[in-house]
């Protein structure tokens, strides 16, 4: 933070938090980075890549898949569902900044995403619904979320193409 700039705090539960504007906060830089290289390395290995020249011509369901999947996921999910259950007794009680609210949202993200996925696929959204939690609870918003749902699923499809959604 710079001198001058007032302070951002978010109450999580009992727990108040200063952060940096989400454009200079290291850790969202650093899970984007994470998320987007965590696909390419997993194409990798699996021997996939270059599904994005392939995607171009499915713009429609592009648009859908990483832009309003994402920001309608998350505004359920982590604008609705989680604020409400840090409400609760045990919502805001957390671990390593995550919550028990995260937590529960996560359960109910991975199980969504049974629906669209095989199981080993739909388990895979664990550690990244935990991390837009994790944001959630740091701004209080869903915007840093949304925008890493986006560059994770940008992340996913262009380097495994639609072939994983049913």
């Amino acid at each position: 933070m710079t001198k001058g700039e007032p302070d951002r705090i978010v109450t999580v539960g009992r727990v108040r938090r200063k952060h940096p504007p989400l454009i200079q906060d290291v850790w969202f830089w650093a899970a984007l980075s994470l998320g987007i290289g965590t696909c390419w390395l997993l194409a990798l290995v699996l021997g996939r890549s270059g599904e994005w020249l392939l995607l171009w011509g499915q713009w429609r369901q592009l648009i859908w898949l990483i832009v309003l999947y994402p920001v309608i996921e998350e505004w359920l999910f982590r604008g609705v569902i989680q604020p409400r259950l840090l409400t609760k007794r045990y919502g805001g009680i957390a671990c390593c900044g995550i919550s028990v609210a995260n937590v529960v949202v996560t359960l109910l993200f991975a199980g969504l995403h049974l629906f669209s996925h095989a199981p080993a696929w739909a388990a895979l959204v664990i550690m990244p619904s935990l991390v837009y939690g994790w944001f959630r609870d740091r701004y209080n918003s869903v915007l840093p979320g949304a925008l890493l749902h986006s560059g994770y699923n940008l992340g996913y499809f262009a380097f495994f193409g639609l072939a994983q959604v049913s």
